[in-house]
């Protein structure tokens, strides 16, 4: 799948304010939270080379995916799925070992108008915050 997105980095102030405009917009949004465990080499290779490798978790459903950046334009990735069924500590891509490096969990609100929607997350990880429209 090839996927073109936009993200808008906002603090706190404009996060509400967007997430009030949304709402009077569209209503409440579909909340969902998910846990993205994230995976590279040592010398953090693949991120060298645009690939960012992960496994997702929603609820106990989990669904790895390898994430091609710089895809054509400069907002466009290409992604792929692999199936999962239990997280593992390490994995083998392209001949490459990589490591569990770390997690970020996201609270995700999820608005949908006349042929588009726009996702409002706040993620938290290694002990700090942020907030983005994408």
């Amino acid at each position: 799948m090839i996927e073109r997105e936009l993200k808008f980095a906002l603090d706190q102030e404009k996060f509400e304010a967007v997430r009030c405009m949304l709402r009077q917009r569209c209503g409440e949004g579909k909340k969902q939270v998910q846990c993205n465990y994230y995976y590279d080499t040592n010398g953090r290779e693949l991120a060298a080379r645009g690939i960012t490798l992960r496994i997702r978790q929603k609820g106990a459903a989990l669904q790895g995916q390898i994430k091609y950046h710089r895809f054509g334009g400069s907002n466009e990735s290409r992604e792929e799925y692999f199936p999962v069924e239990k997280l593992p500590s390490a994995l083998k891509f392209r001949g490459l070992n990589a490591s569990l490096l770390g997690s970020l969990a996201t609270v995700r609100e999820k608005f949908c108008g006349n042929g588009w929607e726009a996702d409002l997350d706040e993620s938290y990880y290694l002990g700090k915050s942020d907030r983005e429209l994408e």
